[in-house]
Parts: structure tokens; sequence; C-alpha cells
């Protein structure tokens, strides 16, 4: 039995100046963030959240792929009693 490979490209690639620019739907973006579409509208309606957005066309909202990935790093913790203060 003749077994074959198959490479499977990561769901995200590692950013790069070249797709840093990247524009995303907002499920794009929530899927990299890992939470839901839903999240992301009530966080841009409430200005909780750092994460700039682009309306496009009057309705279509995008996120920049580099905003997004940079977000997502500024929230990282390394422990729960972590508060994510600059010390």
């Amino acid at each position: 039995m003749k077994m074959e490979t198959v490479l499977v490209a990561p769901l995200h690639p590692l950013p790069t100046p070249a797709n840093d620019d990247a524009m995303l739907r907002d499920t794009e973006a929530a899927a990299l963030l890992g939470v839901k579409t839903k999240t992301l509208a009530n966080w841009r309606c409430q200005g909780r959240e750092d994460l700039p957005f682009y309306r496009v066309g009057g309705r279509a909202i995008r996120y920049r792929r580099g905003d997004v990935i940079a977000f997502r790093d500024r929230h990282r913790l390394t422990s729960t009693s972590d508060t994510g203060a600059a010390a």
C-alpha cells in the first residue's frame, strides 16, 4: 500500500510585511481572535477595545490583519494573576 504525503497550510500564516495590510472581514478577524462576530460588533459599538476597523461602502466592516494581530499580542497574558499592565 502506497502512502501519500499531504501538506496543509496553516489556517492563519505568520504575519509578514506583505500580508499585514490585508483586509479581513469580521468573520475572519473573529476567527483569528477566537471570538464571535457579535463580540466584535459590541466592541465597535461600545468603543470598549482598541481594535481599529474600517467601514467600507457604508456598511461593510473590515479589519487590517496587522491591527488584529497587534491587538491579540497586546492582550497576551502569562498567568491568571497577570493584569496586562506594564510594570
